[in-house]
């Protein structure tokens, strides 16, 4: 039994993009990620005014109406949206024998926030064997790289970080890690790492 947890951690900078266009983005990665394993068929989310879970629908139509509730807003009437972006956030899960949370906020072109989405991982079992090996790892960096168009991103976990003690300013890396070329080229290697 694994002990260690994963993550799917991609982030990209400053980018305007509203309820359509985050929803293009999202439809694409949860349909790329059912193709890939039977968990990430079925999402679904908490409703606050039921407190059920409701399924989520993976068409279009749907997950725009779903970023669309999600547009974060100030807290002062008559609630306009805040500055700086859409600001979309969406949190989803897994129905699933894993409960994996899926969180993605997008839209924003502000300097002082961070767009992102973040999947976590299973940590034990059949899922385990399953999804975190190194092909489907890299189909699922691949689905959120051509997804989201991200700056960096990795397969991340918390005892890799902090073995590895990457300074505040640098690009954090996990197990799988992704640079875009807008950030940086990549540099000479050694042999034994796998471009």
């Amino acid at each position: 039994m694994a002990t260690e947890s994963f993550m799917l951690r991609f982030f990209w900078g400053p980018r305007e993009e509203g309820p359509e266009s985050m929803a293009a983005r999202l439809c694409r990665f949860l349909n790329r990620l059912g193709r890939l394993d039977p968990l990430f068929k079925s999402w679904q989310q908490y409703q606050k005014s039921s407190g059920e879970m409701k399924p989520v629908r993976r068409t279009k139509s749907d997950l725009s109406a779903l970023c669309a509730k999600g547009i974060m807003r100030s807290n002062i009437p008559p609630y306009p949206p805040l500055p700086g972006g859409g600001h979309f956030t969406v949190n989803i899960e897994t129905k699933a024998t894993w409960v994996l949370p899926l969180t993605v906020f997008c839209g924003s072109f502000s300097e002082n926030l961070q767009n992102r989405v973040i999947l976590t991982l299973p940590i034990a079992d059949e899922e385990f064997r399953r999804i975190c090996n190194v092909s489907v790892l890299e189909e699922l960096v691949r689905a959120a790289v051509e997804s989201w168009d991200p700056d960096v991103g990795q397969i991340w976990s918390p005892v890799l970080a902090d073995s590895l003690m990457v300074p505040m300013d640098a690009i954090e890396v996990g197990w799988l890690t992704y640079v875009s070329k807008r950030i940086m080229r990549v540099p000479e290697l050694p042999a034994s790492i796998r471009v």
